[in-house]
This record gives structure tokens, sequence and C-alpha cells, in this order.
């Protein structure tokens, strides 16, 4: 099962419809109603434990812009997180600035 079809499914499960979102910022995915998601996966099979998401492909962090965490176990994907991006920049204990 791909990423995007996991993450449709686990959000019909709980009665949402995901949308492609067909214009607007490259780097956003998907909405859901007038809420954007941009999705990045981490395959937890190889050595990939980190992952870094450029400022520039987020544009400016605002209540209605989501990131979309899938890890990837057993080469499918298992668990969705929702994060809300206004969170990216009021926490230092998961997400760091690199230079």
């Amino acid at each position: 099962m791909t990423v995007k079809n996991f993450l449709k499914s686990e959000l019909k499960n709980i009665g949402i419809k995901l949308e492609i979102k067909t214009n607007g910022r490259g780097g956003v995915d998907f909405k859901i109603e007038d809420n954007q998601l941009y999705v990045q996966s981490i395959n937890l099979d190889t050595t990939q434990r980190s992952l870094k998401i450029a400022k520039q492909d987020l544009g400016e962090l605002r209540d209605k812009l989501f990131v979309v965490l899938v890890l990837i176990i057993d080469a499918a994907p298992k668990v969705v997180y929702l994060i809300p991006s206004k969170h990216l920049s009021q926490s230092d204990n998961i997400f760091i600035k690199t230079k």
C-alpha cells in the first residue's frame, strides 16, 4: 500500500475525506476542507532516523497547515502523525534548527 492510499484509508476510517491539492503552494500535497497537509514519510526499516523539512517548503506556519508524518515499518505504512505546523516553532525538544 502506498503512503497516499494508507493516509486516505486511515482518515476515511475516522470520517475524514482527503482531497488532492491542485493549486497553490507546491509543498502542500493534500487538503481536508480548508486545512492543508504537507506529507512526509520516514522509513524505519532503513537507517533513516531523522527527517528534515525546509522552512521554505512549508512557508508561513499557520493554524490551517499540518505536517503529516507517516512511519513505514516492515515495508508498509503503519502509523500517521498529524502535527499542527504552528507547533514546529514552539517545540525545541523534537524539532531542531539546522544551519
